[in-house]
C-alpha cells in the first residue's frame, strides 16, 4: 500500500477524493484533473473529483472557496500564480491567485 503523510495529513489509496466547489473555474477544474491522474498512477486506485467531503476520507481542497477561506487562505493577497497550502484536519487546501478566466487545458493542448 502506497501512502502520504503530508503535513499531518495521510493520503492513501481508496481513502482520499480532490475537492472542488461546482461551477469551479477552468483553472481549478485543469489542476484538479491533473492532481487524480497523478494521485490515480501513484496509488493505483482511482482518486475521484468530488463536491463535498465524505467521512473518514482525506480530502484535497483545491482552488479559492469558501472551504479555503474558512481555513484562513487569502490568495489574493499573492502575486499571479502564486498559491498556500495548508493541512488540517484531514484536508490539504491549495488555493492560488489564478485568473479565473484562464483556460491552462488550451495552453497545453
Amino acid at each position: 500500500m502506497i501512502a502520504f503523510a503530508l503535513l499531518a495529513v495521510t493520503l492513501s489509496a481508496g481513502s482520499t477524493d480532490v475537492v472542488i466547489e461546482k461551477g469551479a473555474p477552468a483553472t481549478v477544474r485543469f489542476a484538479a484533473a491533473e492532481m487524480t491522474n497523478l494521485l490515480s498512477k501513484v496509488f493505483g486506485a482511482a482518486v475521484p473529483i468530488v463536491h463535498d467531503f465524505a467521512p473518514g476520507r482525506a480530502a484535497i481542497v483545491l482552488g479559492s472557496n469558501g472551504w479555503s477561506r474558512a481555513a484562513g487562505l487569502r490568495p489574493e493577497t499573492l502575486p499571479r500564480d502564486g498559491f498556500q497550502v495548508k493541512a488540517e484536519g484531514g484536508r490539504v487546501y491549495i488555493a492560488g491567485a489564478d485568473d479565473p478566466k484562464s483556460h491552462p487545458d488550451w495552453l497545453v493542448n
